[in-house]
């Protein structure tokens, strides 16, 4: 009688360790892994938001090169906060169960106007270019 005790206080030992050790890896996981807001702190420290600028930045440049326009058109582009306003939205997008989608026309809209000027530039480049050489023809 003893001993079946002694093994059922045991085996109770056990479970309620095992429970306990459960508990506490599930309380860990919620206040960190599956809480938004420490993710959110999280990439902020790191600077995880610059980092992925940087890398679209440098991804837009692969671009630029086929193009053949100059690298200029790409300046602000894509700003930090933008990524980070993105980012934020798709995060809170998991851990609420919604399907939300990256605004790009602002993104779309920046390039367009960089493009546009860089050409209106180049153009008047060139006119300048033109009327020098025409304006240096006068003077021989």
């Amino acid at each position: 009688m003893n001993l079946v005790k002694n093994i059922a206080n045991y085996v109770l030992a056990i479970l309620i360790s095992i429970c306990i050790i459960i508990f506490l890896i599930i309380q860990l996981a919620s206040s960190s892994i599956l809480n938004k807001k420490y993710i959110l702190s999280k990439l902020d420290e790191i600077d995880y938001y610059g980092k992925i600028q940087k890398d679209v930045q440098s991804n837009f440049e692969n671009y630029i090169h086929q193009s053949g326009l100059d690298e200029t058109v790409l300046e602000n582009i894509v700003s930090k906060e933008k990524v980070k306003k993105d980012t934020q939205l798709m995060i809170s997008s998991i851990y609420d169960g919604t399907e939300e989608t990256i605004d790009i026309q602002e993104i779309k809209d920046k390039l367009n106007k960089n493009i546009e000027e860089f050409l209106g530039n180049t153009r008047n480049n060139q006119r300048t270019k033109r009327s020098n050489k025409h304006i240096s023809r006068k003077n021989m």
